[in-house]
Parts: structure tokens; sequence; C-alpha cells
């Protein structure tokens, strides 16, 4: 992390922008080997940077979406899908927004745009490290990496 934070800091402050590219956020003033992830909800922004490998982050705002039994049938792998539809009710919205912010996170680690389940989908985001993070109220976050 040292080594991360003083390569980034050692550069004047003006040099360093952060601009929404055409294949997502890019870091110019930087070195080639930071990457970034950005995703952003509700109030929140959750910005991920990366030394080296790749990564996606993505925040989700908890709601109540009458489609989530559908939408994770057709969108999340497989353990993501049977944990919301075995999910309590009450814990059904919940399920879905850490699933959902999983994939989307692995999507963007991998640079897959969003689309439908598949068996190759499937098998790409087991190339995924999903990363352990403390979660806000009304939110759910999650961070993917590419192990090296």
């Amino acid at each position: 992390m040292r080594d991360f934070s003083k390569r980034l800091l050692d550069l004047p402050l003006a040099k360093i922008v952060l601009v929404e590219a055409s294949n997502g956020p890019l870091l110019t003033g930087a070195d080639r080997d930071i990457r970034v992830s950005l995703s952003y909800a509700g109030d929140k922004v959750l910005i991920g940077l990366s030394c080296g490998r790749a990564l996606g982050v993505d925040i989700v705002q908890i709601d109540r979406i009458a489609e989530t039994r559908a939408l994770s049938r057709l969108y999340l792998p497989q353990s993501a899908c049977a944990t919301v539809l075995e999910a309590a009710p009450d814990l059904t919205d919940q399920s879905f927004a850490s699933g959902w912010a999983q994939m989307e996170a692995c999507c963007k680690a991998l640079s897959l745009p969003l689309a439908e389940i598949d068996e190759e989908r499937e098998k790409a985001y087991a190339n995924c490290e999903l990363v352990d993070c403390e979660q806000i109220i009304g939110y759910r976050m999650a961070v993917a990496i590419i192990p090296q």
C-alpha cells in the first residue's frame, strides 16, 4: 500500500484528473498501472484504486424492487441467485442488492458489459475474488479483483 500511495501522492495534484472514458473511468496523469473503478448510487460514491491489477467496485442502494426474483434468475450467478431466492421476505431486497453489486463489480473487473448470465459469464465471474468490505446502512457495496 505504501508504494501505491507514494507513486500517486508524489504527483502534483493538478496533474491527476479522474475522467469518464468510453470504457470506464481513467486516472490521467498517474502511472499507467494505477487502475480505477467508480460507482455511485443515491448520494454515495465508491471509488476503487489498484496498482497493477484489474478491479471493479459497485454500490447499490437497497430498494424494494418487485422483479428481484426474475432479475436474479436473468443476471446473477447461480450462488447469488439462490441466496436471493432463499432469503426471508424481509431480507430479499438486501440480498438482491448484495448479489447485484457483486455481479456489477465482477463485470467491471473483467471489462464485461452488463448482460444476462450464461455459462461463459458464470465461469468468468469465478475468476474474480470478492473482497469483504464494510457495508453502510441502506446500501450494499462490492469490490472484485482479478488475482495476480
